[in-house]
């Protein structure tokens, strides 16, 4: 099954570091070199941490979000 979650993406300056948070998946974030590897890297820690939940929660609207002036990206993933 193929859901969205969305990120909330964060970089701070000219650096390589980039950090995601899902808010619909309390504890799970995950870092990178750029928006390619932070999707690349939340489309396998998604799944990952849904594995440890009872119950999968639905995707949140990403315009319900309050992400703080960072960026929200839809992460497209296989459940």
């Amino acid at each position: 099954m193929k859901v969205e979650f969305p990120i909330i993406v964060e970089h701070e300056g000219n650096g390589p570091n980039w950090f995601a948070s899902v808010p619909d998946l309390p504890g799970c974030f995950v870092t990178g070199n750029g928006l390619e590897q932070i999707l690349r890297n939340a489309r396998r820690a998604i799944p990952l941490h849904v594995q440890s939940l009872k119950t999968v929660p639905s995707p949140s609207d990403s315009s319900e979000i309050d992400c703080g002036g960072n960026n929200v990206v839809l992460v497209d993933v296989d459940l």
